[in-house]
């Protein structure tokens, strides 16, 4: 037992007391009663964790060594525990279920395993990536690695090898075939082998085969392409959120004519983002070459992307990825050429192919059990070539010699032979400088059908005379120089002629004057088609008045008393739609307007005259002005000063006009007295304060 006087006033408590047995005293320690609670609660540590089995282990022995008694029944504990070969795990899983790390310890092993797991919901099977043990004797029991997935990387290259297929790739992205440089696959009945054109840096992106003709409106709508203007817009290009694209845009424009340009970004789901955003001087008129760079950033959020060209009759563009443009060049899926070389091994078989983008078989040799395959636009043999046997279905051969040689038939346009020996021979058509017969009746030549180079007869008596040319009386008959058809013509074929109707309702049926080629006709010709149409290239003179029953189109000018009437290269009709308003109309309908002038200011014209209670000055400061930009009939203004018709219709009503189209406006000249006004009201002010300052 011991005394304490803490405070030192005489007061004393006593603390640390013990009896026990025996006759040696001992140092203070606690009732073996009062260690149960230690030992049940390091027993429950124990369990949770192999490290705080340890942790406490360590702390619990070195206090119990101290006292024989707790350190025996600590021990005995311990040895119970050992006994049953006590196992600790920890587990560490991440946020919704992507990584596992599991760490399990036993006497024996000490063993760490990583796993990729989803959400059990979707019903996949977690994916094991490493797992780590070392056991007792020191070495590693297990060590596995699996990768699920492929690579995506800017160079890579991916082996496979399974019980069914080996297969190795090298390459410089795994984004397409077309990008892939080489790959080897083997499986227990096929041996391939693939290599792929690298193709150079700064590619087109732009697929002339898939582009949609037409223009980019805005909200990702095509609209139908202008005749002359040939607008045309790109399929859906693949595009990363961040990445730097080229547009290059190369055309000749005609005079007023606009290199206009644009593109659309999309999202995931194709859906437009924003509007569409117009390219670098797509609104600017001028005329000759114009060669276009736009630089463009994708945003955050897209991964689609469409441009829109005009394209007139030479327009090129080019798309491509960085922030350097390059000289143009045709996008690799749009060359008809080879891009992919394969070598196919089988049982029985081998092949060597060369393939387009598409998978089209440009050339190839494949070799099966008993026949071998060739096939190319253009197959040559090099040296001597000898052949067994040769069966040519259609062939050319520049020089032929045959040592013998068995013909079923033999068609030649000209035989030349010193002699030619056969028990029977056709001829359909022949011409023989020498001809030696054994048997020939010649006092009369009888023939079924006979060609004559030139006949002279005195007199030709026929039921049925059939000739293909011939003259008469001066005239032509048969065919002439363009081939198909009968004709009768004078000794000029192209100063006069009629045809016999055939070839169809285009076919000239009478001409004269028709030129100098039957290709075409000249700018003086007249003459009229199968179908009953006439046309006359030369001037056409009337006297008295013609009559036209229907409609009368002019695509020149209509000339009156020498001068010129009623003509424009662009509109076609004049009209107006109301008393402030006439219209010019366009040939596709689209009309221009202009007001009609209806602004009167004559006092003998008005009544109930008074003087106005408007303040000008009030309605002159609520009409604000503005800069803006405004688009209106395809052209583009930007506007430093300017007022709203808007405001003007709810402040000066009288001065608002609303055109035919919709489009609001208003009139300067009904607005000139709220100025007047203003100004008088304003002058009034100044007045009145010169008086006071005065």
């Amino acid at each position: 037992m011991a005394l304490y006087d803490d405070a030192g006033n005489n007061n004393y408590s006593v603390r640390r007391i013990k009896l026990e047995k025996g006759t040696l005293a001992t140092d203070w320690s606690p009732a073996v009663e009062d260690t149960d609670g230690l030992i049940t609660e390091a027993k429950a540590t124990f369990e949770r964790t192999a490290q705080g089995l340890r942790t406490d282990l360590s702390a619990i022995q070195e206090y119990v060594n101290k006292d024989g008694q707790r350190q025996e029944a600590l021990q005995s504990y311990a040895r119970e525990e050992s006994a049953k070969q006590a196992t600790a795990v920890r587990e560490l899983v991440t946020k919704d279920y992507v990584g596992k790390a599991t760490y399990q310890e036993t006497v024996r092993t000490i063993e760490n395993k990583f796993e990729a797991i989803t959400n059990p919901q979707n019903g996949s099977i977690a994916t094991q990536i490493a797992n780590y043990k070392k056991s007792v004797d020191g070495r590693f029991a297990d060590i596995t690695s699996l990768i699920s997935g492929k690579a995506n990387q800017t160079d890579f290259q991916r082996v496979k090898e399974t019980s069914q297929l080996y297969e190795r790739i090298l390459g410089n992205t795994e984004n397409g075939i077309a990008d892939k440089v080489a790959r080897m696959a083997m499986t227990n009945q096929l041996f391939q082998v693939e290599v792929g054109k690298a193709f150079a840096e700064h590619q087109n992106l732009f697929l002339t085969s898939t582009l949609t003709k037409g223009f980019l409106g805005n909200n990702g709508i095509i609209n139908v392409a202008n005749a002359t203007e040939k607008e045309v817009t790109s399929d859906f290009i693949s595009v990363n959120p961040n990445e730097k694209i080229i547009f290059q845009h190369w055309v000749t424009l005609p005079e007023n004519g606009m290199a206009w340009t644009a593109w659309q970004f999309f999202d995931k789901n194709k859906n437009p983002i924003d509007n569409r955003k117009p390219g670098l001087n797509a609104y600017k008129k001028t005329v000759g070459k114009q060669h276009n760079i736009n630089q463009i950033t994708v945003p955050t959020n897209a991964y689609f992307v469409r441009f829109s060209a005009r394209m007139y009759d030479d327009g090129l563009i080019k798309v491509e990825q960085g922030s350097a443009p390059s000289d143009y060049s045709v996008a690799p899926n749009d060359a008809l050429e080879a891009v992919k070389t394969v070598q196919r091994q089988l049982a029985g078989s081998w092949a060597v192919q060369n393939l387009t983008s598409a998978g089209s078989i440009v050339s190839q040799i494949n070799a099966t059990n008993n026949q071998i395959l060739v096939e190319a636009e253009k197959i040559r043999f090099k040296g001597k070539t000898l052949a067994d046997q040769l069966t040519a279905i259609d062939g050319y051969f520049k020089r032929l010699f045959v040592g013998e040689g068995n013909f079923a038939t033999l068609n030649t346009e000209v035989l030349k032979s010193n002699s030619i020996t056969a028990d029977k021979l056709v001829m359909d058509m022949a011409m023989a400088r020498r001809f030696v017969s054994s048997d020939i009746f010649t006092n009369t030549l009888a023939s079924k059908t006979a060609f004559i180079n030139q006949l002279q007869s005195v007199i030709v008596s026929s039921t049925l005379l059939e000739g293909y040319k011939g003259w008469i009386g001066g005239f032509q008959i048969g065919t002439h120089n363009s081939g198909s058809g009968r004709w009768i013509t004078g000794r000029n074929q192209f100063a006069v002629g009629i045809g016999d109707g055939e070839g169809g309702s285009g076919r000239t049926a009478l001409w004269v004057n028709w030129g100098y080629s039957w290709s075409s006709p000249g700018t003086e010709a007249w003459f009229v088609k199968n179908n009953g149409k006439m046309f006359c290239y030369n001037t056409a003179e009337f006297w008295s008045t013609p009559v036209i029953h229907g409609d009368l189109k002019v695509t020149g000018r209509i000339r009156y008393d020498s001068g010129v009437w009623i003509y424009s290269g662009e509109y076609e009709k004049i009209g107006r739609s109301s008393k402030d308003y006439f219209y010019l109309e366009k040939a596709s309908g689209a009309r221009d307007w202009f007001p009609a002038w209806n602004d009167t200011s004559d006092r003998r014209l008005k009544s109930n005259i008074q003087e106005s209670s408007v303040s000008g000055v009030d309605v002159i400061n609520r009409l604000k002005t503005y800069s803006y930009r405004k688009e209106f009939n395809n052209e583009v203004e930007d506007i430093s000063c300017g007022i709203m018709a808007q405001d003007v219709q709810k402040y000066a009503p009288d001065a608002f006009r609303e055109g035919p189209d919709g489009v609001y406006t208003y009139n300067t000249f009904a607005l000139v007295p709220y100025l007047i006004k203003a100004i008088q009201e304003l002058n009034q002010k100044i007045e009145k304060m010169e008086k006071t300052i005065a």
